[in-house]
Protein backbone atom coordinates (compact mmCIF):
# COMPACT_ATOMS: atom_id res chain seq x y z
CA UNK A 1 0.00 0.00 0.00
CA UNK A 2 1.49 3.26 -0.54
CA UNK A 3 2.02 5.99 1.04
CA UNK A 4 0.48 8.74 0.12
CA UNK A 5 -2.36 7.60 -0.88
CA UNK A 6 -4.41 6.73 2.57
CA UNK A 7 -7.40 9.35 2.29
CA UNK A 8 -10.06 8.45 4.67
CA UNK A 9 -9.63 6.25 8.17
CA UNK A 10 -12.76 4.74 9.38
CA UNK A 11 -13.56 3.41 12.82
CA UNK A 12 -15.95 1.24 15.09
CA UNK A 13 -17.12 3.23 18.43
CA UNK A 14 -17.89 0.55 20.87
CA UNK A 15 -15.00 -1.61 21.79
CA UNK A 16 -12.99 0.24 19.28
CA UNK A 17 -12.72 3.83 20.75
CA UNK A 18 -14.47 3.43 23.77
CA UNK A 19 -14.37 0.69 26.89
CA UNK A 20 -16.61 -1.08 29.19
CA UNK A 21 -20.14 -1.55 27.60
CA UNK A 22 -21.56 -1.25 24.59
CA UNK A 23 -24.44 1.73 24.05
CA UNK A 24 -27.47 -1.03 23.68
CA UNK A 25 -26.13 -2.77 26.95
CA UNK A 26 -25.65 0.35 28.65
CA UNK A 27 -28.66 1.34 28.50
CA UNK A 28 -30.31 -2.40 29.28
CA UNK A 29 -28.74 -2.19 32.66
CA UNK A 30 -29.61 1.48 33.52
CA UNK A 31 -32.97 0.06 32.68
CA UNK A 32 -33.21 -2.93 33.82
CA UNK A 33 -33.78 -5.05 30.63
CA UNK A 34 -31.13 -7.24 30.23
CA UNK A 35 -32.94 -10.30 30.31
CA UNK A 36 -35.96 -9.81 27.91
CA UNK A 37 -32.31 -8.28 26.00
CA UNK A 38 -30.96 -11.56 25.59
CA UNK A 39 -33.67 -13.50 24.61
CA UNK A 40 -34.21 -11.05 21.83
CA UNK A 41 -30.14 -10.92 20.79
CA UNK A 42 -30.76 -14.74 20.87
CA UNK A 43 -33.87 -14.43 18.28
CA UNK A 44 -31.46 -12.42 16.28
CA UNK A 45 -28.61 -14.50 15.86
CA UNK A 46 -30.31 -17.52 15.39
CA UNK A 47 -31.78 -16.30 12.70
CA UNK A 48 -35.59 -15.94 13.65
CA UNK A 49 -35.79 -12.06 13.80
CA UNK A 50 -33.63 -9.43 11.81
CA UNK A 51 -31.80 -6.87 12.68
CA UNK A 52 -34.60 -4.00 12.12
CA UNK A 53 -36.85 -6.42 14.49
CA UNK A 54 -33.81 -6.81 16.98
CA UNK A 55 -32.85 -3.05 17.52
CA UNK A 56 -37.28 -2.18 17.53
CA UNK A 57 -37.87 -4.88 20.49
CA UNK A 58 -34.70 -3.80 22.53
CA UNK A 59 -35.92 -0.11 22.18
CA UNK A 60 -39.65 -0.74 22.89
CA UNK A 61 -38.58 -1.96 26.40
CA UNK A 62 -37.80 1.49 26.99
CA UNK A 63 -40.22 2.92 26.10
CA UNK A 64 -41.54 5.93 28.59
CA UNK A 65 -38.03 5.96 30.27
CA UNK A 66 -36.36 8.93 31.39
CA UNK A 67 -33.12 9.39 29.29
CA UNK A 68 -30.99 10.93 32.31
CA UNK A 69 -31.37 7.90 33.99
CA UNK A 70 -28.69 6.17 31.96
CA UNK A 71 -26.40 8.97 32.98
CA UNK A 72 -24.65 7.05 36.35
CA UNK A 73 -23.92 4.24 34.00
CA UNK A 74 -22.09 6.69 31.33
CA UNK A 75 -19.21 6.50 33.95
CA UNK A 76 -18.72 3.35 32.72
CA UNK A 77 -17.58 4.02 29.26
CA UNK A 78 -14.13 5.67 28.40
CA UNK A 79 -12.52 6.50 25.56
CA UNK A 80 -9.92 4.56 24.58
CA UNK A 81 -6.35 6.28 26.42
CA UNK A 82 -5.28 8.68 23.43
CA UNK A 83 -8.10 8.46 21.50
CA UNK A 84 -8.46 12.22 20.74
CA UNK A 85 -4.70 12.21 19.91
CA UNK A 86 -4.59 9.94 17.38
CA UNK A 87 -7.55 11.85 15.32
CA UNK A 88 -5.91 15.47 15.64
CA UNK A 89 -2.61 13.70 14.37
CA UNK A 90 -4.59 12.27 11.21
CA UNK A 91 -6.88 15.30 10.46
CA UNK A 92 -3.18 17.68 11.00
CA UNK A 93 -1.96 14.96 8.03
CA UNK A 94 -5.04 15.71 5.88
CA UNK A 95 -7.22 12.28 6.62
CA UNK A 96 -10.53 12.10 7.00
CA UNK A 97 -12.04 10.66 9.77
CA UNK A 98 -15.26 8.84 9.56
CA UNK A 99 -17.23 6.63 12.30
CA UNK A 100 -19.77 3.70 12.20
CA UNK A 101 -21.15 2.51 15.35
CA UNK A 102 -24.87 -0.03 15.29
CA UNK A 103 -24.94 1.78 18.43
CA UNK A 104 -27.51 4.37 19.81
CA UNK A 105 -26.53 8.20 19.32
CA UNK A 106 -27.16 9.53 23.21
CA UNK A 107 -23.97 7.37 23.82
CA UNK A 108 -21.92 7.50 20.32
CA UNK A 109 -22.76 11.01 20.31
CA UNK A 110 -21.54 11.85 23.30
CA UNK A 111 -18.27 10.32 23.17
CA UNK A 112 -17.69 10.61 19.73
CA UNK A 113 -17.81 14.43 19.73
CA UNK A 114 -14.78 15.22 21.32
CA UNK A 115 -13.22 13.69 18.71
CA UNK A 116 -14.61 15.91 15.53
CA UNK A 117 -14.39 13.36 13.38
CA UNK A 118 -15.70 14.17 9.47
CA UNK A 119 -19.19 12.45 9.97
CA UNK A 120 -20.81 9.86 12.35
CA UNK A 121 -22.85 7.04 11.50
CA UNK A 122 -25.09 5.82 14.34
CA UNK A 123 -28.98 4.63 15.44
CA UNK A 124 -31.06 7.39 16.46
CA UNK A 125 -32.70 7.02 19.42
CA UNK A 126 -35.95 8.42 19.47
CA UNK A 127 -36.75 11.04 22.44
CA UNK A 128 -39.13 13.45 23.00
CA UNK A 129 -38.37 15.84 26.27
CA UNK A 130 -35.86 13.59 27.64
CA UNK A 131 -38.65 11.05 27.33
CA UNK A 132 -37.88 7.63 25.38
CA UNK A 133 -40.68 6.78 22.63
CA UNK A 134 -39.65 3.39 22.05
CA UNK A 135 -38.48 3.39 18.40
CA UNK A 136 -35.64 3.82 16.68
CA UNK A 137 -34.14 5.04 13.25
CA UNK A 138 -32.04 2.77 11.69
CA UNK A 139 -29.49 4.26 9.66
CA UNK A 140 -26.45 1.01 10.72
CA UNK A 141 -27.49 -2.47 10.51
CA UNK A 142 -24.82 -4.96 12.51
CA UNK A 143 -23.30 -6.48 9.54
CA UNK A 144 -23.91 -3.87 6.86
CA UNK A 145 -21.54 -1.11 7.60
CA UNK A 146 -19.25 -2.08 4.27
CA UNK A 147 -22.67 -0.57 2.51
CA UNK A 148 -21.60 2.58 4.40
CA UNK A 149 -18.18 2.72 3.87
CA UNK A 150 -18.83 2.07 -0.32
CA UNK A 151 -20.95 4.83 -0.14
CA UNK A 152 -18.42 7.19 1.52
CA UNK A 153 -16.03 5.76 -1.23
CA UNK A 154 -17.99 6.49 -3.70
CA UNK A 155 -18.74 9.81 -2.38
CA UNK A 156 -14.93 10.95 -2.45
CA UNK A 157 -14.33 8.98 -5.56
CA UNK A 158 -11.79 6.33 -3.37
CA UNK A 159 -10.65 3.01 -4.12
CA UNK A 160 -10.19 0.27 -1.91
CA UNK A 161 -6.34 1.02 -1.01
CA UNK A 162 -7.00 4.46 0.35
CA UNK A 163 -9.05 3.53 2.80
CA UNK A 164 -8.27 1.69 6.43
CA UNK A 165 -10.96 0.07 8.60
CA UNK A 166 -10.74 -0.43 12.29
CA UNK A 167 -12.86 -2.55 14.31
CA UNK A 168 -12.61 -5.26 16.90
CA UNK A 169 -15.80 -7.33 16.16
CA UNK A 170 -17.96 -9.48 14.11
CA UNK A 171 -20.04 -6.01 13.47
CA UNK A 172 -16.88 -5.00 11.68
CA UNK A 173 -16.04 -7.93 8.74
CA UNK A 174 -18.51 -5.92 6.39
CA UNK A 175 -16.19 -3.10 6.57
CA UNK A 176 -12.97 -5.17 6.35
CA UNK A 177 -14.49 -6.65 2.84
CA UNK A 178 -14.26 -2.91 1.45
CA UNK A 179 -10.91 -1.69 2.77
CA UNK A 180 -7.85 -1.90 1.57
CA UNK A 181 -5.91 -2.10 5.07
CA UNK A 182 -8.30 -3.56 7.72
CA UNK A 183 -6.98 -3.65 11.46
CA UNK A 184 -8.67 -5.63 14.42
CA UNK A 185 -8.38 -3.11 17.54
CA UNK A 186 -8.19 -5.08 21.21
CA UNK A 187 -10.09 -7.43 19.05
CA UNK A 188 -13.58 -8.76 21.33
CA UNK A 189 -14.08 -11.95 19.10
CA UNK A 190 -12.13 -14.93 17.04
CA UNK A 191 -14.25 -14.16 14.00
CA UNK A 192 -12.88 -11.27 13.26
CA UNK A 193 -9.26 -12.26 13.02
CA UNK A 194 -9.06 -14.21 9.83
CA UNK A 195 -10.64 -11.03 8.35
CA UNK A 196 -8.09 -8.64 9.64
CA UNK A 197 -4.74 -7.96 7.89
CA UNK A 198 -3.29 -6.52 11.30
CA UNK A 199 -4.36 -7.46 14.72
CA UNK A 200 -3.30 -4.56 17.70
CA UNK A 201 -4.03 -4.56 21.69
CA UNK A 202 -3.51 -1.72 23.40
CA UNK A 203 -3.61 2.03 23.29
CA UNK A 204 -4.28 4.37 20.58
CA UNK A 205 -0.53 5.38 20.92
CA UNK A 206 -0.12 1.54 19.56
CA UNK A 207 -2.72 1.42 16.41
CA UNK A 208 -0.41 5.06 15.96
CA UNK A 209 2.77 3.11 14.83
CA UNK A 210 1.16 0.61 12.48
CA UNK A 211 -0.65 3.27 11.18
CA UNK A 212 2.03 5.60 10.66
CA UNK A 213 3.65 2.67 8.97
CA UNK A 214 0.74 3.27 5.82
CA UNK A 215 0.07 7.24 6.08
CA UNK A 216 2.74 9.98 4.94
CA UNK A 217 3.11 12.57 7.33
CA UNK A 218 1.59 11.00 10.41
Amino acid sequence: MSLNRIKLVVFDCDGTLTTGPSSWQLLHEAFGTLRQAEINAELYKSGKISYYEWAKRDVELWRGKKLDKAEPYLKKIKLVEGSEWLFQKLSSAGIKTVVISAGLDPVVQRFVKPLNPYNVFCNRLLTKDGVILGSVELHVDYKKKGEIVRLIMDKMDLCDEQVIAIGDSEADVSMFHVAGMCIAFNPSDAYILPHAKVVVRGNMFDLYKILKRNIKNL
